[in-house]
């Protein structure tokens, strides 16, 4: 009975001191010391293979929250489904995407792209609304924004572009601008713009702030004409200041509305602005 006894002792003995090696041993120590975080990276492989982290879902809002242009965003969504969707979440880097978005969309005049764990993206766009279609010396037919972005090509499969251009005014909520004299300009980002239309712009600006609803707006000979709804004309050249013309403006047409006056042109280019009646 001793010898058994014995012999059961050392057996104990020889698995305690195994146990004792083993709990020193490095490997182990070391699975023991992290091992949450080893699971934590185990399950995160596994669901990386299991396609939990590929992005599956967008979200597009306004920056300024209202809702995104029906078009603006189909054209944003598409791009997103051919560009992004599948791709893992770990691989989109956002201020990446946002630049491609302002690059490769005319309509995208800024963008912010924040992630949603697991598998979504939301997308808020800060857009250039359409304002202009333009018929220019190149023969184009083009919609922009006010500041002269080249949003969309129009026409391009007509006979008559220039008949189509107008059509396409007439039909929408557009100002029509046309020129002889001037054309679009290749950016180094890519994007296409009519420079005048900065300047132009800004005689919009202060046209509209009078209530008067534009038309049309033509360019020749440096000579701007920006007709109304009421087929009244105001007029400006970019041979001269703007700034003193525009100011010019302003006055006339203050002492035009406090007076109810009627009026068929409005000539800001000299000193002493022409008022016809």
């Amino acid at each position: 009975m001793d010898e058994i006894r014995e012999r059961r002792i050392i057996k104990t003995s020889n698995k305690n001191w195994f146990k004792e090696r083993m709990s020193r041993f490095r490997p182990i120590v070391f699975l023991k010391k992290n091992l949450p975080i080893l699971v934590f990276l185990l399950l995160l492989v596994i669901s990386i293979l299991a396609g939990l982290w590929n992005i599956r879902k967008f979200e597009i809002l306004q920056e300024d929250g209202g809702e995104v242009d029906g078009k603006v965003h189909k054209i944003v969504e598409d791009y997103l489904k051919k560009e992004i969707k599948g791709r893992n979440f770990f691989s989109i880097h956002s201020s990446k995407l946002a630049k491609e978005l302002a690059d490769e969309i005319s309509y995208v005049q800024f963008a912010t792209v924040s992630k949603n764990v697991p598998n979504s993206l939301v997308v808020v766009l800060k857009t250039f609304p359409p304002k202009i279609v333009a018929y220019t010396k190149d023969s184009r037919c083009t919609l922009l924004s006010v500041d002269g972005v080249v949003l969309e090509n129009l026409c391009e499969q007509e006979e008559d572009i220039s008949a189509c251009c107008i059509d396409f005014h007439s039909k929408g909520s557009y100002y029509l601008f046309q020129s002889n004299d001037v054309d679009i300009a290749k950016l180094d980002s890519g994007g296409e713009k009519l420079l005048v239309m900065e300047t132009i712009s800004k005689i919009i600006k202060i046209v509209r702030s009078f209530e008067i609803d534009i038309k049309e707006v033509s360019l020749k000979e440096n000579i701007v004409e920006i007709k109304d709804d009421k087929e009244r004309i105001a007029r400006f050249t970019l041979s001269g200041d703007i700034e003193e013309q525009l100011a010019r403006y302003f006055v006339v047409m203050g002492k035009v509305r406090s007076e109810s006056m009627e009026y068929k042109e409005v000539d800001a280019r000299f000193n002493r602005p022409v008022v016809k009646n």
